[in-house]
């Protein structure tokens, strides 16, 4: 527990560093993640692509702070099977649309078990 909330910090002090944030909330996670699948894998993930996701808002977010929420299904072979938006707060869909799109390549470690869904991925999205 102590090792993934220091994660989760790590991510949101970096991630306020470069605009972009990912910020998973842990009451959002399934309620049981699998054996060997937890939101350090999870995180992991999305931090590889941290200055992708940074770059798709700066071409198609603009200036306008937002926040896009997706659900992401993550199989055991570590492979996405699902990636959906839930919600945005973006007038236009193409910055929600690319970063479903970004997630959905995302390779994840192979873990044992049956697949995670994650229903309430956020990222919030902040001007330089």
């Amino acid at each position: 527990m102590r090792a993934a909330r220091a994660a989760i910090l790590a991510l949101l002090l970096a991630a306020c560093a470069s605009g972009a944030r990912a910020e998973p909330d842990p009451s959002q996670a399934p309620a049981t993640a699998p054996k060997g699948r937890g939101l350090e894998d999870v995180q992991n993930g999305f931090d590889s692509r941290k200055d992708k996701y940074f770059e798709l808002y700066k071409r198609l977010g603009g200036n306008e702070p937002g926040r896009v929420v997706i659900s992401i299904t993550i199989q055991p072979d570590g492979s996405v099977s699902d990636c959906h938006l839930v919600s945005s707060t973006f007038s236009d869909d193409a910055l929600a649309q690319a970063v479903i799109e970004e997630s959905k390549t995302i390779r994840f470690p192979a873990r044992p078990g049956p697949a995670l869904v994650y229903p309430n991925y956020p990222f919030s999205f902040l001007p330089d």
